[in-house]
């Protein structure tokens, strides 16, 4: 009877939603949070691998292609011309894509407090973001890498739902 049997508690609280399309297309407040949100995104990414973890990072990476600080610094000076606009344009692409998504979302899903924004946003940062760890893992890169990694993607989509929950909650 366990399985044949429906529960009035469960079958009451679902829900239908619906939206229409021009429901994701950010109004001009909207639009600020998303592009404040991205902005500080970008920024706290500067800063992670830079002052916070960069060293850390430079290390880790130099350690798994087995050469020494200025080796590494030689090969990034190397491609640093060609590859330097490209590197920006997609951090600041992935800021605003990542913001607009978790705005689409939390809006989609009325989710306006900004604790449940973050709790949300883990929530899909977690089931999103865990198969590139368990990749990562069985490509051999070194845990302090993934480590770093991971607890930047998680601090930035933290912050970005705290950031992009004020304009829902405005609405």
């Amino acid at each position: 009877a366990l399985f044949g049997t429906k529960s009035p508690r469960l079958t009451s609280s679902l829900t239908v939603m619906s939206f229409e399309m021009s429901d994701l297309i950010p109004d001009l407040l909207g639009a600020l949070v998303i592009m404040a949100a991205a902005a500080v995104a970008f920024s706290l990414c500067g800063i992670w691998y830079g002052k916070l973890f960069g060293d850390q990072w430079v290390a880790v990476i130099c350690e798994d292609k087995k050469m020494d600080k200025n080796e590494f610094q030689d090969e990034v000076e190397k491609r640093w011309p060609d590859s330097m606009g490209m590197c920006f344009i997609s951090s600041i692409t992935c800021s605003v894509i990542r913001a607009y998504v978790t705005w689409a979302a939390l809006k989609t899903f009325s989710i306006a407090s900004m604790g449940s924004a973050v709790s949300a946003s883990l929530l899909v940062f977690g089931g999103s973001c865990l198969p590139s760890v368990h990749h990562s893992l069985w490509e051999g890169r070194p845990l302090m890498l993934i480590a770093i990694n991971f607890a930047n993607e998680m601090t930035v989509t933290a912050l970005t739902a705290f950031i992009v929950s004020f304009s829902i909650s405005a609405a």
